[in-house]
């Protein structure tokens, strides 16, 4: 089921060229930070940060939405986006919210063992992370697909990574493949592209490679060099966000319409009669 329902989305794609539109959101938002990153802006990325994490709950909505009514006009897409918007906005808030406190109070007796905060860190944000999003992925699919509330959309999503954890970990495994194939075409790509730029790093050991920052990369591959790396990023954001979302909604559709009904409990009378517990 896991790559039958990646050629489910793959057909969607082609299908309903409206997904893109959350694929192209994503690209959008994706860049700036890129280019805030190079250019050593963090207070402009970080408030960017929080933008996305307010716009792309619509987009992704909106593509759930059309997956699960079927139709793949625009203003479907506009419509579904409107109507789930907090359906995928509340769980995610619910999620960040509890993964934030768990770190908070997981850093303060690891923080005095390990001797500082900065040291803790490093091992216990993704020791809290990488759990939460791994039970919590299928949260807002849940919440549009099954016209669940915030806290039941989330438990759904732990119910159902419990249920299905093989297919589950299947599913996280082509995920990273597609995400990691796609790294390495785009730095191939970007590589050819910059090629001229990108000589002198072949003329630096290890050591100065490592000691280079976005802004000492920036200057290398100069203002052009930075607008291909943004077109580049904007064609991978683009393309593998728009397949995850669609890939992420096929894969739980087709694993939970397939659960076995459970039968109906109860009893008959002596007249015949059915009564249900």
């Amino acid at each position: 089921m896991v790559l039958a329902s990646l050629r489910e989305a793959l057909g969607l794609l082609v299908s309903r060229p409206v997904l893109w539109i959350t694929g192209l959101a994503m690209g959008s938002l994706g860049v700036p930070l890129l280019l805030f990153g190079y250019e050593g802006g963090a207070f402009l990325a970080g408030r960017l940060a929080i933008l996305q994490l307010a716009i792309l709950p619509f987009f992704v909505a909106g593509s759930l939405g059309v997956i699960h009514g079927g139709e793949g006009s625009p203003g479907a897409f506009l419509s579904c986006g409107r109507r789930f918007y907090f359906r995928v906005l509340l769980p995610m808030a619910v999620v960040l919210a509890a993964a934030v406190l768990t770190i908070f109070l997981v850093m303060i007796p690891v923080s005095l063992l390990s001797g500082g905060a900065a040291a803790a860190a490093g091992f216990v944000i993704p020791g809290v992370l990488i759990p939460f999003a791994f039970f919590t992925y299928f949260s807002d699919t849940a919440a549009v697909l099954e016209d669940r509330k915030a806290l039941d959309a989330v438990r759904r999503s732990v119910e159902f990574t419990i249920q299905h954890s093989l297919k589950v970990v299947l599913f996280y495994v082509v995920n990273l493949a597609i995400l990691f194939g796609a790294l390495f075409l785009g730095a191939a790509l970007w590589s050819i592209l910059l090629a001229e730029e990108l000589t002198p790093l072949t003329r630096m050991n290890s050591t100065e490679i490592a000691a280079l920052t976005p802004g000492d990369l920036a200057t290398l591959i100069g203002t052009d060099g930075i607008w291909v790396s943004a077109a580049v990023a904007f064609v991978l954001l683009t393309c593998c966000g728009t397949l995850v979302v669609a890939y992420r909604a096929c894969f739980f559709r087709k694993i939970a319409g397939a659960l076995p009904t459970a039968p109906p409990q109860g009893e008959y009378d002596t007249k015949g009669r059915w009564y249900r517990y």
